[in-house]
């Protein structure tokens, strides 16, 4: 067992979040630490942070948990007691919470009965409530099933306290998986990867929200996390002489400046490195900025500004700048309140470097994101961020979205680059970068998005479609007939105006299905034909639709004429053996399946927007899953196809359970393979021949390359389905010569 109990630096404030708890808080799973010992360290701590009033009440909180906890374990393994304390440790010193929120993280656990509400306030209790909600369901589902993840995220936009005490208690699980079974490991990093991540980000947590990555990185990618830590540690010589050496000369400037300050090197994180390697298409050793250097001034509030960019003129005249790095979060700060100056100067070596530049206030806040507020300004400053989450839950609450939809929005709201733009009062606005007039009109009003169909951007006329730059003032013009449009889905990028868009086209399906349940309704009782049910179902399935709300679409719509209806069901009953097909080329809005649904796949299919991947080029008996698309609707993937495990890691919400129709169907699919063999006469001929006359394929592509006497090449065929595609591989091996057939796009 290997323990080291809070082992703390002697000036945590130096230090980065991610170091300042308990630093190699590790065990054996199921092993315990001595609970005295635990809560005498965590006491110790907390005399330094807490008021008397404070401290009685987490001591009162750790007595009661323990007795409480007695044979119960974490989602990790460890005992719950144990798990409590660390979780509290973390909302303590890491997120620098109030005593309220300490003390109902150490009861987090425990179910909120009539004995805990009578022995703690009501605020406290409200608390525990909360938490307990979230441990009830079974959140690793987020995954796969749409209600869960619903109720989960409403849940947590209630109390901004219980989002931060959440987050901790994903941070410290994750910590603390290296025993736990693959399958539960998989769970808590796709939850984490979608859902805390994202929030943690969103609240400034960014040095929490790069652990939980680089956990995600280190359970479900061990290879190349392990390759980075080793290159990190190989390299960490060269690395601090480096620092050192960028440091020095910079000390001596500030210094005969008369400038109050501390500098810290800082290595980036695994995540970050990662994200790097896979983005840029580079290999490790191409990736420089390995580091980041952090100036803190110690400045009075009146001249952080003015001294922030008197150290960018200092460190620019020693170093010379990259002007597009620059970024000035200073004038402008994050939505999460981070403040701070960033360039990138190149170093000794001509290496480029990041410098960091803020104060000690501003490295506050940059630590403790806006979980700051609640220790130095009593929450006051939080009202954007809990408007915030008040809209997430409003967007939740509405059932029409599939939570694709939502998750999407929740991770945009993540995206760093932004423009800034005015209204024609003068109001900033904030923009994810890309945005057009069109997400402008939507971040006014949702009333204005829906109805916008144009504007102007510094005075001149622009369409909905116009991107918007840093600086721009815009006006709209609206009009009362104007609706939202499928295809704007095409063109916004913010969060919020997809989903806004989104919300209201699946109203008007809505709407406009239940003016065509009632026309059909009432023309089932005008030819004395019974409407219920059975009789709907038995639509549905004959014409091919997935919902019942699909048909009464179509119906209101026209697409559908209810005395097509009627000749279904009063067709004799020796003919109505025959599936019918459905009347025209069907495209919805916009597909909302969650991921619990099945997508059946069968000819003639049109009222979803679907398709075959060509990566992999499924074909009727492959098992296939479907994958939601931002603007292509739904494509569909064979389980090997080399895709198949990024697309599922990486959007597990997007992907959808689908499977074939049981009936033989009479399409053709595409098909890729590879062919090599010895490059004789008439291999060619011997090969089309083959799919051409004894197959009678037809072939859509052919082409082959032949180098020192062996041939490479590729065919693309239509074939029936997998067994008619098998036939054709084994009959082409057959071929005298051939080497070698194989499938494009297996895994």
């Amino acid at each position: 067992m290997q323990v080291t109990l809070f082992s703390f630096p002697v000036d945590c404030r130096s230090h980065p979040v991610g170091l300042c708890i308990f630093v190699e808080y590790k065990f054996r799973t199921m092993d315990a630490i001595p609970y005295n010992l635990l809560k005498a360290d965590f006491l110790k701590r907390c005399t330094e942070q807490f008021s008397a009033a404070e401290q009685e009440k987490i001591h009162q909180a750790l007595e009661f948990a323990q007795a409480q906890s007695e044979g119960k374990y974490s989602g990790s393994g460890e005992p719950a007691f144990q798990h409590s304390v660390a979780v509290a440790a973390i909302v303590a010193f890491d997120l620098n919470l109030d005593g309220e929120s300490v003390t109902a993280t150490l009861l987090h656990n425990l179910k909120p009965d009539e004995l805990l509400r009578n022995t703690f306030n009501d605020s406290i209790f409200s608390l525990v409530v909360g938490l307990q909600k979230i441990i009830e369901m079974d959140t690793h589902t987020v995954s796969v099933n749409a209600d869960s993840f619903r109720n989960l995220v409403i849940t947590l936009a209630g109390d901004l306290r219980v989002v931060l005490i959440k987050i901790a208690d994903q941070l410290d699980i994750m910590r603390k998986l290296e025993d736990v079974n693959h399958e539960i490991v998989h769970k808590f990093c796709i939850e984490t990867r979608h859902l805390y991540a994202p929030l943690a980000h969103r609240l400034g947590l960014y040095t929490i929200n790069s652990e939980l990555n680089s956990l995600v990185i280190k359970y479900l990618e061990p290879e190349a996390y392990n390759q980075i830590e080793a290159h990190l540690e190989s390299t960490k010589g060269i690395r601090d002489t480096y620092i050192e050496d960028f440091i020095r000369p910079l000390k001596k400037i500030l210094n005969a400046n008369g400038l109050d300050f501390k500098i810290k090197g800082r290595t980036k994180s695994i995540y970050s490195i990662w994200n790097k390697t896979i983005n840029k298409g580079i290999t490790l050793d191409e990736v420089y900025d390995l580091f980041a250097i952090r100036i803190i001034l110690s400045s009075p509030i009146q001249s952080e500004k003015a001294d922030c960019w008197q150290v960018y003129s200092l460190i620019t005249e020693k170093y010379p700048p990259n002007p597009e790095r620059l970024r000035d979060w200073i004038s402008i700060p994050k939505k999460s309140g981070y403040e701070s100056l960033h360039t990138t100067v190149l170093g000794p070596g001509n290496h480029w470097i990041e410098v960091q530049i803020r104060t000690e206030r501003m490295d506050r806040v940059a630590e403790y994101g806006l979980a700051s507020h609640w220790k130095y300004k009593g929450g006051t400053e939080t009202g954007k961020l809990e408007k915030w989450l008040a809209d997430i839950r409003a967007v939740l609450e509405n059932d029409t979205l599939s939570i694709a939809d939502v998750l999407d929005a929740l991770q945009t709201e993540s995206i760093e680059e932004e423009v800034f733009v005015f209204t024609p009062a003068g109001d900033l606005k904030r923009l994810r970068k890309g945005a057009t007039l069109l997400d402008f009109a939507y971040s006014i009003h949702s009333e204005v998005g829906d109805h916008c169909v144009s504007g102007f951007i510094n005075g001149k006329k622009a369409g909905i479609r116009q991107k918007l730059k840093s600086g721009d003032r815009i006006q709209i013009e609206t009009a009362k007939n104007q609706r939202p449009k499928a295809d704007w889905l095409h063109f916004v990028v913010t969060g919020k105006a997809r989903l806004k868009i989104r919300t209201s086209l699946n109203e008007e399906i809505t709407r406009e299905a239940e003016k065509g349940k009632e026309i059909i309704k009432r023309k089932l009782k005008n030819w004395k034909l019974e409407f219920n049910n059975e009789t709907i179902n038995m639509m549905v399935r004959r014409l091919g639709y997935k919902f019942g709300k699909d048909l009464y679409y179509d119906i209101a719509t026209g697409k559908l004429e209810p005395l097509r209806i009627k000749a279904i069901l009063t067709k004799p009953p020796h003919d109505s053996a025959q599936p019918e097909s459905p009347a025209a080329p069907i495209k919805p809005l916009n597909p909302s399946f969650d991921s619990g649904d099945t997508l059946i796949i069968y000819e003639n299919m049109s009222n979803v927007n679907y398709q075959m991947a060509r990566c992999c080029n499924p074909v009727f008996g492959d098992k296939i899953f479907g994958f939601i698309t931002i603007n292509q609707g739904i494509k569909i993937h064979r389980n090997h196809c080399p895709n198949a495990k990024q697309l599922k890691e990486r959007y597990p919400y997007r992907v959808v359970n689908a499977q074939w129709n049981r009936q033989e169907n009479t399409s053709a699919f595409v098909v890729t393979l590879r062919i090599s063999g010895a490059d004789e006469l008439g291999m060619a001929h011997r090969i089309t021949q083959i799919i051409t006359t004894e197959f009678q394929m037809e072939m859509q592509e052919i082409k082959f390359n032949s180098a020192s006497g062996r041939f490479h090449g590729e065919v693309k065929v239509w074939v029936k389905n997998l067994d008619h595609l098998a036939r054709l591989i084994e009959n082409l091996k057959k071929i005298k010569g051939i080497l070698n057939v194989s499938r494009v796009g297996e895994r």
